[in-house]
């Protein structure tokens, strides 16, 4: 969990001269996802990507889950229930 919440307060501390408190501030958040973002060249991929992550649009089916990696049914789109 530490890894967590550094991985949000690390840049926004260093450029602010501040120490890790162990809150993700809606300001340390927006950061992150801001740094990220630069890097994704499809606006589109990069809502979908944040709302998997985090579900912003509430549509997400807490029940759905996908196994990870390229080579297996959900690179095919095939939704794998458990």
């Amino acid at each position: 969990m530490i890894e967590f919440l550094e991985t949000f307060e690390v840049h926004h501390n260093l450029r602010r001269n501040d120490k890790n408190d162990g809150i993700v501030t809606l300001e340390e958040f927006i950061e992150y996802y801001g740094n990220i973002s630069s890097s994704i060249d499809d606006d589109d991929y990069f809502i979908m990507m944040i709302n998997n992550a985090w579900n912003i649009l509430g549509n997400a089916n807490p029940y759905q889950k996908y196994e990870k990696g390229w080579g297996n049914e959900e690179a095919a789109g095939k939704k794998i229930q458990y």
